[in-house]
């Protein structure tokens, strides 16, 4: 017996965050996109393309939530950056 679960990846809250913005229910739609973002989905460019999603990235807090990931990307970069300048002056 197996008893470990998967957790659905980021796609797939992404896709039920679309679901629920189709049957009109947005609160389940930005928190399935909360839990999307929280399991590491990246692609927030997706959502101004989605017709799915036209409502969705009217309200305010989907553009607080995409504010927080912009940020924590931006993170990621400067780290990356600091890595990779660090990483130049040793080795090789």
């Amino acid at each position: 017996m197996n008893t470990t679960q998967r957790s659905p990846n980021p796609s797939d809250w992404y896709q039920r965050a679309r679901i629920a913005a189709l049957q009109n229910n947005e609160a389940m739609a930005l928190i399935h996109l909360q839990r999307a973002v929280d399991e590491g989905w990246r692609e927030f460019w997706r959502t101004g393309h989605d017709p799915a999603m036209e409502q969705i990235v009217k309200h305010k807090s989907f553009q607080t939530m995409m504010a927080g990931l912009e940020n924590r990307l931006s993170i990621i970069r400067e780290q990356f950056a600091i890595e990779t300048e660090f990483d130049g002056g040793w080795g090789a």
